[in-house]
């Protein structure tokens, strides 16, 4: 088995990768509750999985998951239907899975300075000649989504460097059906 992920690697296991495909797989997902049965990193320990197989097939490296994210605030009177069903009042206020009373918080950026994290490694990435560079997602948020794509959209360089998000759910949701959270 190759070896992709880049902190165990050599600086020449690192140039012969690149060598052979100038490839960057950013697994990105934050600390976040998914029930009492899974680990607060399920979403970027999945996210990591799945790009160390990618990497394996298609050549490239794994940089270290970015455990880190940014969530939608879920305010009083919107998503009372949801909120109800988890046993909380209409008018709580919760950010992302940080539910009332538990005890380990998320960890969720302000949505400006994940995007600020995100692009300066993207950008140091490009920097080191890697030619495609994918931003492995694994968390559903609406805004996170919106920021790994936009910076994509603007850290791509026509002939130089290419920057996709791609959500890493595996299999895909069954048609207009909620996959729900874990």
């Amino acid at each position: 088995m190759n070896k992709v992920e880049y902190e165990l690697m050599t600086i020449g296991e690192i140039l012969e990768a690149k060598r052979h495909a100038s490839l960057a797989f950013v697994p990105v997902s934050p600390i976040e509750w998914h029930g009492p049965h899974l680990p607060v990193g399920t979403d970027g320990l999945h996210a990591h999985h799945v790009a160390v197989r990618a990497a394996r097939e298609l050549g490239g490296v794994v940089l270290p998951t970015l455990f880190v994210g940014t969530e939608t605030i879920r305010l009083p009177g919107n998503d009372s239907e949801q909120l109800g069903a988890l046993g909380l009042d209409d008018d709580a206020r919760v950010v992302g899975m940080d539910l009332p009373g538990f005890p380990v918080q998320s960890l969720y950026f302000e949505e400006s300075a994940f995007g600020v994290a995100v692009r300066e490694l993207v950008r140091a990435l490009a920097a080191d000649s890697f030619r495609l560079i994918v931003l492995a997602n694994g968390h559903g948020a609406v805004n996170h989504m919106r920021t790994l794509e936009r910076i994509a959209r603007e850290e791509t360089r026509r002939d130089q460097t290419t920057v996709m998000s791609l959500m890493v759910w595996v299999p895909p949701p069954p048609p207009n059906r909620d996959p729900g959270h874990s």
